[in-house]
Order: C-alpha cells, then structure tokens, then sequence
C-alpha cells in the first residue's frame, strides 16, 4: 500500500520484459543461490556449525524466504530509474511479484521437506 503502485494492464505486462523478469529471477533465484551457497560453504569449511537434524531442503527453503525482503529493492528500482515513471512503476510490480513467489517456493519446499520427515 505504501508503494504507491499504479496496477494497470502495462504494467503487468511488463513483468515479460528483460527489467521484470530479471527482477524477478534475482530475487527467487540469485538470493536463493547466495544464501544457499554462503551456508553451504560455511559448513563445508567448519566456518559455521549447523544442527545435527538440518538438511539442505531446509537451507534452500530458508533462501526462498530471502527473497521477500523488498522494501530495499523498491528502493534501489526507484534510484536507478529515475525520471522513468513506467519503468520504476513495473520495476516495483516486479519486486513485489517476486517476493510473492519467493514466499510461495519457500513454504512449499519446507512444507513438503517437513511433511515428509513427520512420516
């Protein structure tokens, strides 16, 4: 709500351009890499200790979380595209529709890895 995002049919449509779909993936893929990755270094090399009853789902899992943290993103979108509107209008959709999906990812991979475990 406090965006200030003008939802129109455009501006969906943007989500298909190389801007949204970049978001997008960055935000679902690349933080999911980066957390996932940073952890599973930090174990291999004895940087960090994990707990005995961990799985990588879980890391993978906790990763799409990371990817719903968008008040900064809007804010860099709102930087970099200053003085165009219509990019920083579907740059901040696409955040938001990343964020969407990332919490989307995150809870299914947990909630099928924690099911399975319960059984």
């Amino acid at each position: 709500a406090n965006t200030g995002i003008v939802a129109d049919v455009t501006t969906f449509g943007a989500l298909l351009s190389s801007n949204g779909l970049g978001i997008i993936s960055g935000l679902i893929a690349g933080k999911t890499a980066g957390i996932a990755g940073a952890v599973l270094f930090a174990h291999k090399t004895r940087i960090a200790i994990v707990p005995t009853d961990w799985r990588v789902a879980h890391v993978i899992g906790v990763g799409f979380f990371c990817g719903v943290g968008f008040t900064m993103s809007i804010f860099i979108s709102m930087l970099a595209f200053e003085g165009n509107s219509a990019l920083v209008e579907s740059s901040k959709i696409a955040v938001l529709c990343g964020s969407a999906l990332s919490a989307l990812f995150g809870f299914s991979v947990l909630k099928l890895f924690l099911r399975d475990r319960r059984a």
